[in-house]
């Protein structure tokens, strides 16, 4: 890539990521997403979402015997 098709690149970059904001320092990817999602919430969805996953209801179920 020589240094006009990269500045060209920047110049598009730049202008496609001007109006995304940036997480604060210390906070993790959610910091603007799960805001107003209370604990529960998300947890339900997530189960409905990935049933089978690690961390789920099935999952500790099937792991540990179904008594949780």
């Amino acid at each position: 890539m020589d240094r006009t098709s990269e500045a060209q690149f920047e110049r598009k970059a730049e202008k496609m990521l001007a109006g995304h904001r940036q997480a604060p320092n210390g906070r993790n990817v959610f910091a603007f997403k799960m805001r107003y999602l209370d604990d529960k919430t998300y947890k339900e969805k997530f189960d409905d979402t990935f049933p089978g996953a690690p961390g789920s209801k099935e999952w500790f179920d099937r792991k540990f015997g179904g008594n949780n």
